[in-house]
Order: structure tokens, then C-alpha cells, then sequence
């Protein structure tokens, strides 16, 4: 397993993997200036336009699988410098990614690469059905979120999202 001293190196070599993907220094510090800005006032319909941004950046080649484009949104909402878990482990399964933006609010974030139009809204049903929120109930706001690409055209097929509001 590859350690980081501390949080900066963590942020540098994410940031390098995502200048390695995309091969354009300036989108991606444009990107992850926005996604600070998203997450923190829950503009989630920005979030998906520079989710599509980004995937729209990347080589075809290097998108095959769902975990490549898991390290691609990964790598951007790490370079944030928000507290960013990856397979983060609940008691019914694995949440592909939380975000902890502060004590209030959290993103929980599932992704799909789908074969066909049919298998849309697997993300935010799995989200749903194996309760991984409750690891996060002590929280203001919680949004549930499915990211899901298309497989043939290596894009973002569906987004969806629910607010759990416990305020």
C-alpha cells in the first residue's frame, strides 16, 4: 500500500495523476477550484456538468473500466483538499466514495459503468437499498449520489441525487 507523509504530498500526487490523465494543467486547477465551490454550496447539478467536463478531457484509452473512471473523480475531489474516502467500508457494504465537506455535510457517491440505457439508476438504488447512509446519520445533510457512464460512449449516461435532510 502507498502511504503519504501528509495531507499536501496526498493532494500534489493526485493532482499529477489527473494532469497525466487529462494533459492539461490549467482545466484541472480550473476544475478543482469549481468542485470547492460546488460541494460547498450543493450546486449538484454543477457537479455533474464537471464531472462531465473532466471524463470528456480523458483519452478513450484510458477508459475501460468503472474503476478508471472512480480514479478520475477520485484524483478531482481529492486534489480539493476535502476529506475524500474511497471504498469506505459500512456494516452492509462498500460505499464507492464519501466526501466529508464539513461537520454537516456529506456526499456519498456510487458509480456504474453500464452496458445499456436499461440498467440506469443502479447507483443511487444500490446507495438506497444497502442503507449506506446510516453510517453517516449524525450529519446535517447527506446526498446520495449515482454516477453512472456508458460503457459505448464513455460518458456520463445517468446522475442522480437525493438530499437526506436532518435538520
Amino acid at each position: 500500500e502507498l502511504g503519504f507523509p501528509n495531507k499536501e504530498v496526498r493532494v500534489s500526487f493526485n493532482r499529477d495523476i489527473l494532469y497525466n490523465l487529462v494533459k492539461q494543467k490549467s482545466k484541472v486547477n480550473v476544475i478543482a477550484e469549481k468542485i470547492i465551490e460546488i460541494l460547498k454550496t450543493e450546486k449538484i447539478e454543477e457537479l455533474k456538468e464537471q464531472i462531465e467536463i473532466l471524463i470528456s478531457a480523458i483519452s478513450y484509452m484510458y477508459l475501460k473500466e468503472e474503476y478508471s473512471y472512480v480514479i478520475a473523480v477520485y484524483s478531482m475531489l481529492y486534489t480539493t483538499g476535502l476529506n475524500v474516502i474511497i471504498e469506505d467500508n459500512t456494516s452492509k457494504g462498500r460505499i464507492d466514495m464519501s466526501v466529508i465537506v464539513d461537520k454537516k455535510l456529506v456526499y456519498i457517491i456510487e458509480f456504474k459503468v453500464l452496458e445499456s440505457k436499461r440498467e440506469k439508476g443502479r447507483a443511487l438504488k444500490q446507495i438506497k437499498e444497502k442503507e449506506y447512509f446510516k453510517k453517516y446519520l449524525n450529519y446535517e445533510k447527506i446526498y446520495l449520489l449515482g454516477v453512472e457512464f456508458d460503457k459505448n460512449n464513455k460518458g456520463l449516461a445517468n446522475f442522480e441525487y437525493e438530499l437526506i435532510n436532518r435538520d
